[in-house]
């Protein structure tokens, strides 16, 4: 409303006639005579009283309701989810590796069972570890197969579902040495060795068989079991009728597949392989001759049911092109690694393998 002078004061105790136009003296009055002004301080005062009592205090204070705009970055909380403890995971390498910590475990729920290093290289559902007593989940870590006194919520994690980015070069190594992690002896026949020899590991074979069979064949297993793999390596063959091979997705941790894939070197092809019920099936060869003492470069790629092989001489570039890709049916995990199988007579037969990339 539009600014106007005020009046003379009325004299005190003169009734009220104006609002707006006159003041008094005496408050107690002005409020007497305005009930309503006077309801309305009333509840001022009280909800003023209201949010005295109940605003939250600087140290320690309590909030009710939703509170919202405050994320865990301003609490320094950055790592903080609210996952619930009955959805958070750990990967198989996590277990395989130990790295997950024993506090962890849910108490009297969940233990972890392995077998003896010897009983893992020939894995069966007999040679685990005793079953952990008092736990309704075990996690029995190893190859296959599963324990047979493995209860129905048990579960079984492989040693690593994929081969790992790594490489292993024997040069610097002492001679004598064992092929250094992550490989370890798979097959080991009377007589024959897994050594390192002038910068190469070599596997040597028995020498009480007059055939290329398992029975005298050496092996070097990857300690991860794989599905899918690309790998390349160097191999020569020492001994004349040495049969150096490389094993992929073998179901036995011998690298003696009843089921599986293998790529051997025999005579003078290198062959892509399929192994189902411990027959053989050849998907294929790559045109190059193999030369006995010369050096050659092998790539594998292993990817679901595709496998491609090439190979080259050692001092030459490799080519652009796979001499192999073939089709198979063995897609399940299982162990890889190298072997050196005997030649056709009674002897020991020695076979080089050199500068090992996987991934």
């Amino acid at each position: 409303m539009p600014y106007r002078p005020l009046p003379l004061k009325p004299t005190q105790g003169q009734p009220w006639r104006d609002f707006g136009d006159a003041t008094y003296d005496n408050v107690a009055q002005f409020v007497t005579d305005l009930p309503a002004l006077k309801a309305d301080v009333a509840a001022v005062a009280a909800q003023a009283a209201t949010l005295t009592a109940t605003k939250a205090p600087l140290n320690s204070p309590t909030f009710t309701g939703t509170v919202s705009g405050v994320t865990k970055a301003h609490v320094g909380l950055g790592n903080v989810d609210n996952t619930a403890d009955a959805s958070k995971v750990f990967s198989a390498a996590q277990f395989t590796t130990g790295t997950v910590p024993a506090a962890r475990m849910p108490a009297a729920v969940a233990a972890i069972r392995r077998r003896s290093a010897a009983n893992e290289l020939n894995p069966s559902a007999t040679n685990w570890d005793t079953r952990p007593a008092g736990f309704g989940i075990v996690l029995n870590v190893g190859a296959p197969p599963a324990p047979s006194d493995a209860a129905a919520t048990d579960l079984l994690v492989p040693l690593g579902a994929v081969a790992t980015t790594s490489g292993v070069t024997f040069t610097g190594i002492t001679d004598g040495a064992p092929w250094p992690v992550p490989f370890v002896v798979a097959k080991m026949p009377t007589g024959g060795s897994a050594t390192v020899t002038s910068g190469e590991g070599r596997l040597t074979t028995g020498a009480t068989v007059g055939n290329w069979s398992s029975t005298d064949a050496t092996a070097v297993r990857h300690q991860d079991q794989t599905v899918n793999l690309e790998v390349v390596f160097t191999v020569r063959v020492v001994t004349s009728g040495a049969t150096p091979s490389l094993v992929l997705r073998s179901d036995n941790a011998n690298l003696d597949p009843m089921n599986g894939l293998s790529i051997p070197m025999s005579g003078s092809t290198l062959k892509v392989a399929q192994v189902t019920g411990w027959s053989y099936t050849d998907l294929g060869s790559p045109a190059a001759a193999w030369t006995t003492g010369t050096a050659y470069r092998v790539r594998v790629s292993l990817q679901g049911g595709t496998i491609r092989v090439r190979q080259w001489a050692a001092t030459a570039t490799e080519p652009s092109t796979w001499g192999v890709t073939a089709t198979t049916t063995q897609t399940a995990t299982g162990s890889w690694g190298f072997v050196c199988g005997p030649g056709g007579t009674a002897a020991a037969y020695t076979a080089a393998f050199d500068d090992i990339v996987i991934g």
